[in-house]
């Protein structure tokens, strides 16, 4: 900020922070960049740092930046090619022990069952493989492919937009699928063509072409996304590293539409469901300390249990208030001294009594196997039950639960460990079926550990 000296000169304070909407720039290899929430904090003249939410870089003049709207997005999330049932190529021929192998023809199928397409009103995802095919030189050829995520929409939308109803939802189903957190390793949106002059490029590159109907690639029309949490390390797929993480569901095979999931994750967004803004929040995350993933998974499934069961609750609540009102305005509290009637009704409870017995109950018997077996031989529920403490394996889990919270005692982490990792599988259950995944995926996922 400048301020008038009493010399009449003009002072400058720095550090000075100036906040912009758009930054637009030129990179030194003559690509635009264009910055989103810009953060310019000025130390000297000529010396400033900045700092943005994103930068988007490409060829294309995004006019002034203002009022950014994107037609479709591409995305790539770190073992995204685990979720596919068939890979990209299929049976191939090379010579046999007795063949000169120069002699004969090296080839190999391409599978195109491994694209998959699902589409509605104004919308259309694609799951594919892009390939990558090196150029023959006499002494080697390469051909490698790379799994990717195709969202195009009717309508135009934001940047923010794609980022919280398309690119998370994708990354939080990748990672629930493989349970482990996975990155998103690349990410570009195409810029709507709107108010955009593409005409003249594309009449070159046809005139160029000598194709008159020729359309410029989307990859002309894009703009790569650089910011914090996103790699831009796209990855060719290797069967070692598919093989390695195992998918509780797989496109093509389960009878499970990525546009579905990726809507249902929408939806329950929208609504606040309890297990996508616990759970659905740390998928995967190794780092959790083993009592904090125990409290957060047992908090996931007692939200789980009231969310589904809200009406029950309601009309348990309803009856228990009319009760309530029966009792307290009976003819016979009229005999109780004043005192002991207003204590009674200052005491009567306005909410039946609930436990958390029942919400791990219906969460546990709800599934297609049930896995209170498998709690009940962990050390830390029989630890509470030999001890006394509780009676069966949801008391216990209960014990374990209030003691934590309420700083009554400590836990081995192994132990807690242990349960946790049974607890967060019946947890991805749930999510699973909340999203929309069938009852055969369920039963398969949680009949094998290794996945």
């Amino acid at each position: 900020m400048a301020e008038e000296t009493a010399g009449g000169g003009v002072a400058v304070n720095y550090p000075q922070r100036v906040e912009l909407p758009v930054l637009r720039g030129q990179l030194v290899s003559g690509m635009s960049i264009t910055l989103l929430e810009v953060s310019i904090l000025v130390w000297a003249p000529g010396q400033a740092a900045v700092d943005a939410r994103a930068a988007l870089v490409g060829d294309l003049d995004v006019g002034d930046g203002s009022e950014l709207r994107f037609t479709s997005a591409k995305m790539q999330i770190e073992h995204l090619d685990s979720l596919a049932h068939k890979g990209p190529l299929g049976p191939y021929r090379y010579p046999q022990s007795s063949e000169p192998y120069l002699n004969v023809t090296w080839s190999v199928d391409g599978v195109p069952e491994s694209t998959q397409k699902w589409s509605e009103a104004g919308l259309e995802v694609t799951y594919s493989f892009d390939s990558l095919i090196s150029a023959p030189d006499g002494f080697g050829f390469q051909l490698s492919f790379s799994p990717t995520v195709i969202v195009v929409t009717s309508k135009p939308i934001t940047f923010d937009a794609w980022v919280s109803s398309w690119l998370l939802p994708l990354r939080q189903l990748v990672s629930l699928a493989t349970g482990k957190e996975e990155r998103i390793t690349y990410f570009d949106l195409e810029l709507a063509g709107e108010g955009r002059d593409f005409d003249d490029q594309q009449s070159s590159l046809r005139e160029l072409a000598g194709i008159p109907d020729f359309e410029l690639p989307r990859s002309f029309r894009t703009l790569q996304v650089y910011a914090s949490g996103i790699t831009q390390e796209p990855f060719a797929s290797q069967y070692k590293d598919v093989q390695s993480r195992p998918a509780a569901f797989h496109v093509g095979r389960d009878e499970v539409s990525l546009l579905q999931l990726l809507k249902g994750w929408q939806e329950a967004s929208t609504e606040h469901h309890p297990l996508l803004e616990t759970y659905g929040a740390f998928i995967g995350d190794r780092r959790q300390h083993p009592r904090l993933k125990y409290l957060l998974l047992i908090q996931a499934l007692e939200g789980l249990h009231g969310f589904e069961t809200r009406a029950d609750w309601k009309a348990r609540v309803d009856q228990h208030l009319d009760r309530r009102a029966a009792v307290l305005s009976a003819s016979a509290l009229s005999y109780l001294p004043s005192a002991d009637g207003r204590f009674l009704k200052e005491n009567l409870g306005k909410r039946p009594l609930s436990s958390l017995d029942a919400a791990l109950n219906y969460c546990l018997s709800t599934l297609p196997i049930d896995q209170k077996g498998a709690l009940g031989a962990t050390q830390l529920v029989r630890g509470v039950v030999e001890d006394k403490r509780a009676d069966s394996v949801l008391a216990a889990l209960r014990v374990v639960r209030n003691d934590l919270a309420h700083g009554n005692r400590g836990y081995d982490a192994r132990e807690l460990h242990k349960a946790g990792e049974i607890l967060e599988r019946v947890t991805r259950a749930h999510m699973l079926r909340v999203l929309g995944c069938s009852s055969a995926v369920i039963e398969r996922f949680l009949g094998n550990p290794s996945q």
